[in-house]
């Protein structure tokens, strides 16, 4: 088991000489004597679980290192070594920085000890709370998705389809967690249940669009974004949802900027254009698509595109599978469009009701792999 990763700053070469030997066999320690290298090995390394930092630095200060780290790196707790009776030091660390603990030189190598010993500890059980946020976080979305595709299931359509491809640009890039561009897709199109339904027929079937009709549909990003930014940790999700239609040149957020790559293409492809045509334009406007995210959408082009043909009838439907043709009634209606997942709740949907509905067989799907 690796151990836990603690970072001393200080220029104090008895102060480095001693905290070393006290952690060392315990602890992971590194020892550095400039705040710019920390915050550098900090953005570098995000196992660093304590930030332990001396008042007098080279360049920035111990205070602006742990203020500093306190704004781009929260989650490492942070303690602050200072003078005896250094009162003023004291109230900016804890101010300014929310320093976990202060320690006052002299101290004993037994109380540095069990100070950092403290700090693992709360650093490992707020981990374990925030992943435990973030699973019910996602939980809480995909049920909101659920029922949204129930009562609104044009206004999440889109989502479902560009689901996959995001999901592979962002691992491709290393963008963000996968989880965070899980919840971003599926909350990318909620905005649309405040359009009109007929608006987003026309979207879906991508004929007799007029510009009107696309200035307005643009308008649902704004409005899922409003919905969301008052939410508790949904800051980033909501700016990168209200900028899925910024231009590139305007350096949106990476995740807006994944979302205009795959919108575009779904839609383009909804209007007829060919796939490999569309990255082709794309890659001729690099003011407005970024780049690394089309050569990414297109080195999975084949993948995405090119699948084996699926016959199935309604019984042989597995939750997850990918639509390869539009799945229709007998009278034409479209259920599922090409492309599209079967979700939990569709493929519930589906084999309870294909006698009502009248589904017509046979069905194209096939299950992605893993």
């Amino acid at each position: 088991m690796a151990k836990p990763k603690i970072l001393l700053v200080t220029t104090d070469p008895k102060c480095a000489k001693e905290t070393m030997a006290t952690l060392t066999g315990e602890f992971d320690a590194t020892q550095l004597d400039n705040g710019e290298e920390a915050l550098a090995l900090l953005a570098r390394d995000s196992r660093f679980m304590v930030l332990l930092s001396g008042p007098d630095l080279p360049g920035m200060s111990g205070l602006e290192l742990l203020t500093a780290a306190y704004e781009k790196h929260p989650q490492t707790i942070r303690i602050m070594v200072i003078d005896d009776r250094d009162f003023e030091t004291a109230e900016a660390a804890i101010n300014k920085a929310h320093v976990a603990n202060l320690l006052s030189k002299p101290f004993p190598q037994e109380l540095l000890l069990k100070t950092i010993s403290n700090a693992v500890v709360s650093f490992k059980r707020e981990r374990a709370e925030m992943e435990a946020m973030k699973d019910t976080l996602l939980g809480s979305v995909r049920t909101l998705v659920a029922i949204l595709e129930i009562t609104h299931p044009l206004a999440v359509r889109r989502s479902k389809r560009i689901r996959r491809r995001a999901q592979r640009i962002c691992k491709d890039l290393k963008a963000m967690p996968p989880q965070m561009m899980d919840m971003i897709v599926l909350l990318s199109n909620i905005g649309c249940v405040g359009l009109p339904e007929g608006l987003l027929k026309k979207m879906e079937m991508g004929k007799n669009i007029t510009k009107q009709d696309m200035k307005q549909f643009r308008t649902h990003p704004i409005i899922a974004a409003r919905l969301l930014e008052g939410m508790p940790r949904m800051g980033k999700m909501a700016a990168a949802i209200r900028h899925q239609n910024t231009a590139c040149s305007q350096n949106p957020p990476l995740g807006a900027r994944i979302l205009k790559v795959c919108v575009d293409i779904d839609q383009m492809e909804l209007n007829g254009s060919d796939p490999d045509k569309a990255i082709k334009y794309m890659r001729s406007k690099p003011e407005i698509y970024d780049q690394k995210v089309v050569e990414s959408l297109a080195k999975h082009r084949d993948e995405h595109g090119k699948t084996i043909d699926n016959p199935l009838n309604v019984s042989d439907l597995q939750p997850g599978m990918i639509m390869q043709k539009d799945m229709v009634t007998e009278e034409g209606a479209i259920l599922l469009h090409k492309g599209e997942r079967l979700s939990e709740a569709s493929h519930m949907r589906v084999q309870a009701f294909s006698d009502l509905l009248k589904i017509r067989e046979p069905i194209h799907a096939h299950l992605p792999p893993a």
